[in-house]
């Protein structure tokens, strides 16, 4: 009996060792399942890649006319108002005609003097060459002498300078005549285009004066057509080649929040100005292709500019590229494999702000780490990570553009 139960102790010491060493052996093998730091992976997968010029601007009608002032005088009535649509000749303010009307009257009567007048001096004309072909007759014959032809020789040639300054005064007459009745015609300010009323600038009674020397006159009424509306960008000197007419854009308005429009470019300048910060741009059109009816004219307006695509190559969060520190063209990943991180060099192309190309070294479905950065930065060939699947940008499946 006391040897039977010495053999079943040593029998179970046996088992004990047994499972010590196989734990034992599981511990020193170096493969640490479960256990190391939480990361976060992506699936590369190939999408569409979008690079964008991002650029802020205002938007603005197609086409604007802002209507000056061309006549001095008081504003008399406003007949629109701001938002209102308005066409071709359309009557928009009337400015007082009051000076002028008393400025024509006083023209037309001198042009009715200037007409008696010249009638007179025709006569007077007739008469001299009357009596300077009778005397001339009777010189001719030995009549008269010559201190008397000459005498009404000179009559009629002043009969006849007083009859071209006459006419002469009359033609200046009506000529200021004909202009006072075109500044009436301008003192009814009319829409030169069918469109929509921007803004109105001058109340009624508020005086007004024409433009002199090159300075525009006192602006009155600004009108658009706003059946087409544009954003005008201005496009930084480093990024201005990568912008080109017919390139779409996305288009977000500081006004309607959450709403994002779709535009195209549809000029861009060829000559630079001097922007704020001392940075040559180049100003850029682009049209909204389905403008909302609260949209306005001057809204601040933020836009990207799509000016490269990449479609079905594989793509991955732009922060899980890493480069060594050794040699920074050498570009690499770590991957999820089995529960290790696997270092993978890896060859990219076109990247945005967020999102990357991958060329070479990655297969569709490799679980890339994306993070934390604190992990990532120390992250070692073959340390123990336990991978969280991270959401995508967009679980829809929608481009990771900028």
């Amino acid at each position: 009996m006391k040897k039977a139960l010495i053999i079943s102790g040593i029998v179970l010491l046996g088992l004990v060792l047994v499972v010590v060493s196989v734990a034992g052996n599981r511990e020193g093998s170096g493969v640490r399942r479960g256990k190391g730091e939480k990361v976060y992976v992506q699936a590369a997968r190939p999408e569409q890649l979008k690079r964008d010029v991002s650029a802020t601007g205002q938007l603005r009608p197609k086409d604007s006319v802002q209507l000056s002032a061309e006549v001095l005088g008081k504003v008399e009535s406003i007949h629109v108002q701001a938002g209102d649509t308005v066409g071709a000749g359309q009557l928009l303010m009337r400015i007082d005609q009051g000076a002028l009307l008393d400025q024509i009257e006083s023209l037309e009567a001198q042009v009715r003097l200037d007409r008696i007048a010249i009638e007179a001096a025709e006569l007077r004309l007739r008469s001299a060459a009357r009596e300077r072909d009778r005397l001339v007759s009777l010189h001719d014959r030995g009549i008269v002498s010559d201190a008397t032809r000459d005498e009404v020789q000179l009559a009629w040639e002043q009969a006849r300078v007083d009859a071209e300054a006459t006419r002469e005064r009359q033609t200046q007459t009506q000529s200021s005549l004909r202009a006072l009745r075109n500044d009436l015609a301008k003192t009814e300010v009319r829409s030169p285009m069918a469109g929509t009323v921007l803004l109105v600038q001058r109340e009624p009674g508020e005086g007004v004066a024409p433009g002199m020397g090159g300075v525009p006159g006192t602006a009155l009424v600004l009108i658009g057509d706003l059946s087409e509306v544009r954003v005008e960008v201005e496009i930084e000197e480093a990024e201005v080649a990568l912008v080109a007419e017919g390139q779409t854009a996305t288009v977000e308005v500081d006004a309607l929040e959450d709403r994002e429009f779709t535009a195209t470019v549809v000029e861009l300048a060829v000559q630079g100005t001097t922007g704020r910060r001392g940075v040559v741009v180049f100003t850029a059109e682009l049209r909204l292709e389905d403008p909302d009816p609260a949209l306005r004219a001057g809204m601040t307006a933020r836009t990207d500019i799509h000016v490269e695509q990449i479609d079905g190559e594989l793509v991955i969060p732009l922060a899980a590229v890493l480069e060594d520190v050794d040699d920074d063209s050498v570009e690499y990943v770590f991957v999820e494999r089995d529960g290790l991180a696997e270092r993978t060099e890896v060859h990219t192309g076109l990247g945005n702000d967020t999102h990357i190309v991958v060329l070479s070294g990655l297969e569709e479905g490799d679980r890339v780490v994306t993070g934390p950065y604190r992990v990532l930065k120390d992250l070692d060939q073959d340390d123990p990570i336990r991978g969280e699947l991270e959401a995508d940008d967009d679980d829809s499946g929608s481009d990771p553009d900028t």
